[in-house]
């Protein structure tokens, strides 16, 4: 009878907990709508317009965003080229030796120091 009374609490335990376990799951599931769903914003920016956007289009926007590249501080030429060197070296973007001089001429023209 002992034995009984054991496999009886059991399944009333594995009863309870089942139901436990799909009133959770149906709660957490009923809550997630269509219209909570997170949607990322459209991209904010675009590049200005100029020789070499194409090229840092290809070569920069490949791995961040433009909003990366227009909110940075104004810098120098010889501190884009840093950047530029940077990204290559430690992130491996696909910039290639000949590639450099012209993504430094195009962000410091456009976003560098002396840009408007």
């Amino acid at each position: 009878m002992k034995a009984q009374n054991q496999c009886f609490f059991g399944e009333q335990a594995l009863l309870a907990f089942a139901l436990i376990a799909a009133t959770v799951l149906f709660f957490s599931t009923a809550t997630v709508r269509a219209e909570d769903q997170f949607v990322l914003p459209p991209e904010t920016a675009t590049l200005k317009s100029g020789a070499g956007a194409d090229l840092t289009n290809a070569r920069c926007v490949l791995c961040h965003s433009v909003d990366y590249i227009s909110t940075q501080p104004r810098l120098s030429a010889t501190a884009w080229k840093n950047v530029v060197v940077k990204m290559q070296a430690k992130f491996g973007a696909p910039i290639t030796p000949a590639d450099i001089d012209a993504l430094v001429d195009y962000l410091a023209k456009n976003y560098g120091a002396s840009a408007n």
